[in-house]
């Protein structure tokens, strides 16, 4: 079983640690060259895994490259690939949805439906 949740959020917060640390270029006529937020693909996911028994979630952003998964309890980086200039987003925000998402993944290891936790993520970041 797998879980997707929205997260508009943590993607326009991710978007935006995009546009900053994208360079900047000045054309010969002295305008400065700037671009509207773009928005990448991002995906949370869970998945009925009773061989792991550390609470984690699987986070996809943008490209393939930056596939992970990540502790529940701290927000720790336990595999894949997350560009560090991600990580105190991803990890804010799982820490704020600790309690949401170990419900979820308490239903999950239970059998039961996890779709009555979604409306309870929340999403508020500062960077």
């Amino acid at each position: 079983m797998q879980v997707e949740v929205n997260l508009e959020s943590l993607q326009n917060t991710l978007a935006l640690i995009d546009d900053m640390n994208k360079p900047r270029h000045r054309r010969p006529n002295g305008v400065l060259d700037f671009s509207v937020l773009a928005k990448q693909k991002l995906k949370l996911k869970m998945y009925k895994e009773l061989n792991h028994n550390k609470p984690h979630v699987h986070v996809e952003y943008g490209s393939d490259t930056h596939k992970a998964s990540v502790a529940i309890e701290d927000g720790q980086l336990l595999a894949g690939n997350l560009d560090r200039k991600y990580e105190k987003a991803v990890k804010d925000w799982v820490i704020s949805n600790k309690e949401v998402l170990t419900n979820i993944w308490n239903a999950l290891r239970n059998d039961e439906s996890a779709d009555t936790y979604k409306h309870e993520l929340s999403g508020t970041f500062t960077i």
